[in-house]
């Protein structure tokens, strides 16, 4: 209980002392704050207390309490985050601000967490996993239905080394690369998109994937891989890999493609198995295990939907991507004629390889290439030799590299070699400094090529080495690149998930798979205690507005016994006015400017419609004769000027009986 009693220490006066008002009745003078903390926590650790606080909790109560629990007492963006989709910010922020009135979550460096004391009779019955996610078990089956594998990838990276005009200004597929797509990779020429949906076909859908992670580029009309980046791609899994095109391929939203795609990564890895979950779990759990906004997530599962990774069942869905296949020591197949066959079990990294130096002839449940003198020549303006072909190929096949193929490359390197283009960085060195440039090992083994006397062709990796080596040589004036031309597109960098986030999917992943199977707790939804309390109420003689007070407090689960309706319990305070009661408007304005906290307001739009808002307040000014209330609105902290005239409603939001300041 530290941090609650840490908490409950850091109150303004006005606010502890309305709270102990509250549950402990008429503060007697002289007092001391220990003491009345110290009797406001031996009252809530009273069974008969937390029986009463634990009957008033329902179904909509259980389940922020749940989230709290499963989010591991999270930020309020995060749980607001995690429940967006299900609640609005104004009806999830007066829920938080109730939880916290009834002493059962507090927040604490800007956590939400449970109290403590309540959190054992909590976790017991009320906190269950299945209020958020409701699943049920299904026999493991259906995996392997996707259409999209590292094979495919690898196919269509070959075929784009083409760089084939692929679609139409419009962005229409075009009729020869449809029939080009048809013969060579016919699985790309299906439909996905629903019947009364526009049409989209797999190879419009993996493009724009490709294209919204970076590994495609797109020039004009022509589309062209990004080689580099492909290679970073064959460090992360075959799963990750299908997961992010599923993500980028949820959004053309360049801002939310980094959530999609972490959503994406967090499906696959905390989706159980042999569990059928409905939509707004699935969300759930992405939305748990990353804090990405679940409308985000629905996204993804659309996409995911779309490629065959979640299939549907009774309207839930099921995971059904295909297990890690394991490298083995399958061999490449390749013939004299040239033509390889790539097994699926080569690794990635490998199968990559055999698409750049080989061009696509169809792609099947084994894919077919082609060997050719432009793709090895290709391959070694890249920097690969024609001993380095050789022998991976020689590995690749278990050594049965057909030696007219080994002799063929060797030929087509000496051709390439006859005439050269080279890319790389000059290094031009007038003649009273060659001496210490060419006599210095460190700055000889970076020169790729001496064009002419004094005239060197270097790597521009090898730059810094180069400028290094340049003043060990004993070069002052160290040179330096010219500004080089403006970035192009950015590739997608996968650092995959930081080891909190992977810790927290695998947590809630077992949380969910072992609830599946446990029963849940039906809530006692009676109202009896409000009823019998507001049996009470009205056997008491108050005056009419103390009467109003208590009985709201009632319904708002703040009154836990008899003892508690007592008028000097309560401290007169306006927090609303509405209607014509302009100065009233102005003076609940003017209050939360003073004592923080936020404002709900009603303002009548153009049209009549009421448009409800909720505001962290900054300032009251004046201009002419009208007072603009000026702040900003929540969740997304949009700046607003709002005419007091025009308030139809304005309500003052405590944070909590505590008046905390707002989240921010």
């Amino acid at each position: 209980m530290a941090d609650f009693k840490s908490t409950l220490l850091t109150l303004a006066d006005d606010a502890f002392f309305e709270l102990i008002r509250n549950y402990l009745g008429p503060i007697k003078t002289p007092f001391n704050k220990h003491d009345l903390i110290a009797r406001l926590i031996a009252l809530l650790r009273k069974n008969e207390t937390q029986n009463r606080i634990i009957s008033l909790i329902d179904e909509a109560d259980a389940e922020i309490l749940t989230a709290v629990w499963l989010l591991d007492e999270p930020s309020h963006e995060d749980l607001f985050a995690f429940l967006g989709p299900d609640h609005s910010f104004l009806e999830l922020h007066n829920h938080l601000l109730n939880l916290e009135d009834r002493l059962l979550l507090y927040r604490d460096a800007g956590r939400i967490r449970l109290n403590p004391d309540l959190k054992p009779r909590m976790v017991n019955g009320i906190i269950h996993p299945s209020r958020l996610f409701r699943g049920t078990r299904v026999k493991p089956g259906g995996a392997g239905q996707t259409w999209v594998d590292d094979t495919l990838l690898i196919s269509f990276f070959s075929f784009l080394l083409e760089e084939p005009e692929l679609y139409r200004a419009d962005g229409s597929l075009r009729k020869r690369s449809a029939r080009t797509i048809a013969q060579r990779m016919p699985v790309l020429n299906a439909r996905i998109s629903a019947p009364d949906e526009p049409e989209i076909l797999r190879i419009d859908f993996l493009t724009d994937a490709l294209l919204g992670l970076g590994l495609v580029v797109e020039d004009h009309s022509r589309v062209r891989p990004n080689i580099h980046a492909w290679h970073r791609w064959t460090r992360v899994s075959s799963l990750t890999r299908l997961a992010e095109i599923a993500g980028a391929g949820a959004t053309a939203n360049e801002g939310e493609r980094s959530d999609t795609v972490l959503a994406a990564e967090a499906i696959v890895a905390s989706m159980p198995a042999g569990l059928a979950l409905d939509p707004p779990s699935v969300a759930r759990l992405a939305s748990a295990a990353t804090g990405v906004p679940a409308e985000s997530a629905l996204k993804v599962m659309r996409s995911m939907e779309r490629m065959g990774l979640l299939l549907k069942n009774s309207g839930s869905l099921v995971k059904a991507w295909p297990a890690e296949i394991a490298a083995s020591p399958k061999p490449l197949v390749i013939q004299a004629n040239f033509e390889l066959t790539l097994p699926a079990e080569v690794e990635f990294a490998d199968a990559l390889f055999v698409a750049e130096v080989s061009e696509l002839v169809r792609h099947d449940r084994y894919p077919r290439f082609e060997l050719t003198k432009e793709r090895v020549a290709a391959a070694m303006r890249g920097g690969l030799g024609a001993s380095h072909l050789e022998d991976r190929l020689t590995r690749l096949t278990q050594d049965l590299l057909p030696q007219n193929v080994a002799i063929s490359i060797r030929t087509w390197e000496e051709e390439y070699e006859s005439i050269r283009l080279y890319r790389g960085v000059v290094l031009q060195v007038k003649e009273g400094r060659r001496h210490s440039v060419e006599h210095s090992p460190a700055i000889r083994q970076l020169i790729v090529h001496e064009l002419a006397p004094g005239t060197y062709l270097v790597d521009e990796s090898d730059v810094p080495a180069l400028q290094e080596g340049l003043r060990e040589a004993g070069v002052e004036l160290v040179p330096e690149l010219p500004p080089a031309d403006p970035a192009g597109l950015v590739a997608w960098q996968d650092a995959g998930p930081s080891s909190a986030t992977g810790e927290r999917v695998a947590r809630i992943a077992r949380l969910i798979s072992e609830s599946a199977d446990q029963s849940l707790c039906t809530l006692n939804s009676s109202g009896k205690l409000q009823d019998e309390l507001t049996s009470a109420l009205a056997e008491r003689s108050l005056p009419a507005e103390q009467r109003q007070e208590l009985s709201t407090r009632i319904q708002r689960k703040l009154i836990l016994s008899e003892r508690q309706l007592k008028s000097g319990a309560l401290k007169a305070e306006k927090t609303e006015a509405k209607g014509l009661d302009y100065s009233g408007k102005v003076r609940i304005i003017e209050q939360s400017l003073s004592l923080g906290g936020f404002l709900e307001v009603i303002e009548r739009t153009a049209d009549g419609s009421p448009q409800r808002r909720l505001v962290e307040p900054s300032t009251l000014r004046k201009e002419g004769s009208e007072l603009i209330l000026e702040g900003q609105e929540l969740p997304n902290r949009v700046q607003v000027q709002l005419p007091v005239s025009k308030l139809g409603l304005v309500r003052r939001l405590r944070a909590t009986l505590f008046k905390r300041q707002p989240t921010d």
